[in-house]
């Protein structure tokens, strides 16, 4: 079996931010998680539909187009609406919790994050959509007001 075969997940991470994508890549992939990065919502988008990833890390802050439009867009279209969101992001207010949420997020995160609360977070949204029990009323979220 190749290396990529033994790949259990597929994580998407969306970040205008280099540095951010190159972090939160390194945070989350291992023998058991791939990470495809994406630089905009566009591409982002592109690769949801042609890779079929568990989940996507998504910022809201982004040129092109915004995480809340990027949710939007997905959950609008039935062949990607079933991929879980986890947004993270500087946007810390509850208003911006309750939007992202609301556009579909599964979870939110505040940057700067924790690692290890990260990786819990993504291996539990990717869990709750494999045996159906996720849902948006009990997003997760570590946006302190």
């Amino acid at each position: 079996m190749s290396e990529e075969e033994k790949k259990i997940f597929t994580i998407v991470i969306v970040d205008d931010e280099e540095s951010i994508r190159t972090l939160v890549q390194a945070t989350l992939e291992g023998p058991d998680c791939h990470v495809l990065l994406a630089a905009n919502g566009h591409e982002a988008l592109q690769m949801a539909r042609t890779e079929q990833p568990h989940a996507i890390v998504l910022d809201w802050m982004m040129p092109i187009m915004s995480g809340l439009e990027f949710l939007r867009q997905l959950t609008a279209d039935p062949a990607v609406s079933h991929i879980p969101v986890v947004m993270l992001t500087a946007m810390g207010l509850e208003k911006d919790r309750e939007a992202a949420i609301k556009a579909g997020a599964k979870a939110f995160l505040m940057k700067p994050f924790s690692p290890l609360e990260l990786v819990g977070v993504v291996r539990e949204t990717v869990a709750n959509q494999q045996y159906g029990c996720g849902s948006n009323e009990n997003a997760r979220s570590n946006a302190s007001v």
